[in-house]
């Protein structure tokens, strides 16, 4: 067995050979160290902001399902996947079986019952489904995404593995994903601001997100018959948990209702990122810093054909303005095509200090001899 220590992890992976399967185990920078596992655990707080990456296909297949304490552990798994996820289908690497170690309070606060509280929690996350569909065969799976969860009351330690049929799904980045800050997204304790906050993040570029109020509904997990008076929607679907999101984030959001005649018939978030990062920290602006190159190399490992698919989606989804010259340009030319890739993720982290369009159209086609390449510069 290969040990590799990574910061912040404890990353334990057997090679493959024909005799065994890959498997790889994640420890959370919770813990103190190893050799502390015969008392209880006590959790280390981290000093830098983690941004967690979720898939589209994750978004959108029913996670908004989970409770508020099961969604919690579900973003601690995706912190933890991060340094494995790939934008490209063909470099995920085929584990087996990937176990985490999280501190239980990382997940619930306090000490009173909280043995009997985690279990009925951990319970609860152990029997959801996830549906997994074959593009191929048109074969639909519905599969527990973790079968099995231990508990150690007297470490406080959470044991949980992932069930081998829905790793790639956690690991694919291939379809698209939106990705938020870690302590942001546990600031929260809405249910309902669980689920709205990774979804507005996905629209930070554009400024706005619209949807269908029956889609909205849906999304949101509202039941039929509940909540019948788009009032009652009003007051406790959306204004609560966006009063929560412009608090505890660093987004800035309103809304506007959409009425055909007097119907309400959808709802238009208007999206603004609070922070700009040279509000943060040296330390955070560094930290948002690394997650940006990180982003970007990961892009990078696109092929050219794939690589020019993203961005074509990019700018038909968040750059309508552009010109088809332009837009030929940015796809056709590969210096402007890496550029562009490099502005528009200055944009979804909060570098852009103006429109989002204008930025990135400065940053490709505004270059000036003798400045440093803007895919290069500030990295």
């Amino acid at each position: 067995m290969k040990g590799v220590t990574r910061s912040g992890k404890s990353l334990i992976v057997k090679p493959v050979t024909q005799a065994e399967q890959l498997e790889i185990s994640f420890v959370s920078s919770f813990f103190k160290t190893a050799e502390n596992e015969s008392i209880p655990a006590e959790p280390r707080p981290s000093l830098n902001l983690t941004r967690i990456r979720e898939p589209l296909r994750l978004l959108t297949n029913r996670t908004n399902e989970l409770s508020f304490f099961e969604r919690r552990i579900y973003w601690l798994v995706l912190r933890e996947l991060k340094s494995i996820q790939e934008i490209k289908t063909e470099k995920i690497t085929p584990y087996s079986q990937i176990y985490f170690e999280f501190h239980y309070s990382e997940v619930v606060s306090g000490h009173v019952s909280v043995t009997q509280h985690l279990r009925k929690i951990l319970q609860a996350f152990m029997k959801r489904i996830i549906t997994l569909e074959d593009p191929v065969s048109g074969r639909i799976t519905d599969a527990i995404a973790f079968p099995v969860v231990d508990y150690w009351p007297g470490k406080g330690v959470i044991q949980i593995k992932m069930a081998p049929e829905v790793i790639p799904m956690f690991l694919d980045m291939s379809k698209g994903y939106t990705s938020f800050q870690l302590e942001q997204a546990l600031a929260l304790t809405s249910e309902y601001a669980q689920i709205l906050f990774p979804n507005l993040t996905r629209y930070i570029h554009t400024g706005f997100w619209q949807i269908s109020l029956e889609e909205f509904r849906k999304l949101m997990c509202v039941k039929d018959g509940k909540y019948t008076n788009f009032n009652d929607i009003r007051r406790r679907v959306i204004d609560v948990p966006l009063a929560q999101i412009n608090s505890e984030t660093n987004l800035n959001v309103t809304y506007d209702v959409l009425k055909q005649s007097r119907t309400v018939v959808g709802i238009r978030f208007n999206i603004e990122q609070k922070n700009k990062p040279g509000e943060l920290t040296a330390d955070q602006q560094a930290e948002l810093k690394r997650n940006l190159n990180q982003q970007f190399d990961l892009i990078m490992q696109l092929d050219t054909a794939d690589l020019i698919a993203k961005a074509g989606d990019l700018l038909k989804r968040h750059y309508p303005s552009y010109t088809p010259e332009q837009r030929k340009q940015i796809l056709m030319e590969e210096q402007k095509l890496k550029a562009f890739i490099w502005a528009d993720l200055h944009v979804e982290h909060g570098f852009a200090k103006t429109d989002a369009q204008a930025y990135v159209a400065e940053s490709v086609f505004n270059y000036k001899k003798g400045r440093k390449n803007s895919t290069n510069s500030n990295r």
